[in-house]
């Protein structure tokens, strides 16, 4: 009989360790979670913010910044029309 109290009572000290190791980790897998949604938040918030500057200095089709690839492209045009 005494074998069985203590193995309960060691069964009854796994248990509830056992639920407080469970509990601790649910804690911490939800701050990891909110640690990973803000960081997130924080890639698109940039994302979104050099999307913004990158329409502003570069019109829809230019390669390079403030029509580079427009005065390349007409200083090839004026030597093959030398040529």
């Amino acid at each position: 009989m005494s074998f069985i109290k203590k193995s309960f009572f060691y069964l009854l000290i796994f248990f509830f360790v056992a639920s407080l190791l469970g509990i601790f980790f649910l804690y911490e897998n939800r701050k990891n979670e909110e640690v990973r949604k803000g960081i997130f938040s924080f890639v698109a918030n940039v994302k979104e913010f050099i999307y913004i500057e990158a329409t502003i200095h570069n019109p829809e089709g230019d390669m390079v910044p403030d029509n580079w690839d427009n005065a390349v492209t007409s200083k090839i045009e004026k030597e093959i029309n030398n040529l």
